[in-house]
Formats: C-alpha cells, sequence, structure tokens
C-alpha cells in the first residue's frame, strides 16, 4: 500500500471480545500506521479491562 503524499492519518485499535461480547482484552494506546513515516504494520499491547 502506497499512500506516500497524503495528510491523512492512520491509527488502529485492537478489542478481544467473548461470544455474548464481553470485553476480554483491549489496546492500551492506538498505534499510528502507513502515513507520515510511520509503520504498515505493528504490535499492539492489550490488557484486560
Amino acid at each position: 500500500m502506497r499512500l506516500e503524499g497524503t495528510k491523512r492519518t492512520y491509527a488502529v485499535r485492537a478489542q478481544i471480545k467473548d461470544v455474548d461480547g464481553a470485553l476480554l482484552f483491549t489496546s492500551t494506546q492506538a498505534y499510528h500506521v502507513i502515513t507520515q513515516g510511520n509503520p504498515s504494520y505493528v504490535t499492539i499491547e492489550l490488557a484486560q479491562p
């Protein structure tokens, strides 16, 4: 994916829920990706709520 020259920013967060929708784990921060020198992949740290 190439988005060079774009002024947009992108960030990812993650959540893991059980089959009933209860939150089990959530990311501890947003991770900026793809544009403005940020990587195209990240390792996301998760914590129990």
